[in-house]
């Protein structure tokens, strides 16, 4: 240990962090951590891309899929389907997604005016 107190500090602190896993990993440590991890498949689509890829001799881009298998295990029973109609991206709509929508906001501005009057 040092005499100087901010050197003294500085050593603690530098332990504190180690302690509380606040410092990066040393190279030993990646490593273990590296060969813990679990593997992540891969689809027979995307090797085939990447086989196909290499064997063309040509650079290609690959887009990003989201992977949506978290819709499956929604439960949307509690949810109103009315509420729904106002969660919809901008275009997708036809005369009745509108007219629940207009009936829902007057219904939502209606409320507002009946504290106004209160007051």
């Amino acid at each position: 240990m040092s005499n100087n107190p901010e050197k003294r500090a500085d050593e603690a602190l530098q332990k504190l962090r180690k302690l509380k896993g606040y410092c990066p990993l040393t190279p030993e440590e990646a490593d273990a951590e590296f060969d813990a991890a679990p593997a992540e498949p891969i689809s027979d689509i995307e090797i085939s891309s990447i086989v196909e890829s290499i064997m063309s001799g040509e650079m290609t881009s690959w887009e990003p899929v989201p992977d949506l298998g978290w819709i499956d295990e929604l439960d949307l029973d509690e949810v109103e389907s009315d509420s729904l109609v106002l969660h919809r991206n901008e275009g997708e709509g036809d005369e009745e997604s509108n007219a629940a929508e207009d009936s829902l906001r007057e219904e939502l501005l209606e409320d507002g005016d009946d504290t106004e009057e209160e007051v």
